[in-house]
């Protein structure tokens, strides 16, 4: 009876299997793409997806054999008839454990025999940065008319009051807090700005 040893050396020299193509694809074009980092996918000559990395479906981008942003259908189908490079933003869902949604700059080229490479980056992150600044910037802004408001009408009262020490003290006193005010919103700005420039682009 042959050894527990003999049965392990003669399973260990089977050669491993080897994953069979994506339908569609040349043989040895799926590993190029494979190594592609981020999101990608390629359609074929009906437009559907014949091969797709896992962040092309965890963006969203992707489900299944098709694209799930029509935005992304129509342009995969144009950039197949007339193989001129397009780029579109789109928003899609995601999965209900992830984010909501993603937005993703989606750039599609053509590639022979009719098919489409299409490349996306997710700039959710990046979106959301920017409409924090948008909001950040509209509220400061809004903010700074009370205190130069205020400052300009102290200062008139402080003039037409020069003859009442008391209530020109009264009125300084209120400016200072308000010129305080108006620092506080100014250091903010000069934050935000520092932040933007220290941050990678």
């Amino acid at each position: 009876m042959p050894s527990a040893s003999w049965f392990g050396a003669r399973v260990a020299r089977l050669p491993d299997p080897q994953p069979a193509p994506a339908p569609g694809l040349p043989l040895g074009v799926e590993s190029v793409l494979a190594a592609l980092p981020g999101v990608v996918a390629v359609s074929g000559p009906d437009d559907r997806v014949l091969w797709s990395s896992e962040p092309a479906t965890a963006a969203g981008l992707v489900g299944g054999d098709r694209f799930l942003s029509a935005e992304v259908a129509a342009a995969v189908g144009q950039v197949r008839r007339d193989e001129v490079t397009r780029e579109v933003e789109v928003t899609v869902p995601r999965g209900p454990l992830r984010t909501p949604t993603s937005h993703l700059r989606v750039r599609i080229a053509s590639l022979p025999q009719s098919h489409c490479l299409v490349l996306a980056e997710d700039v959710s992150q990046e979106q959301r940065l920017d409409a924090v600044r948008r909001d950040f910037v509209a509220n400061v802004s809004h903010e700074l008319k009370t205190p130069v408001g205020a400052l300009a009408l102290l200062a008139e009262a402080t003039q037409a009051a020069v003859d009442e020490p008391v209530e020109v003290t009264r009125f300084t006193a209120r400016m200072q807090e308000e010129a305080k005010r108006l620092t506080s919103l100014v250091n903010d700005l000069i934050e935000l700005s520092r932040l933007q420039r220290a941050s990678p682009p």
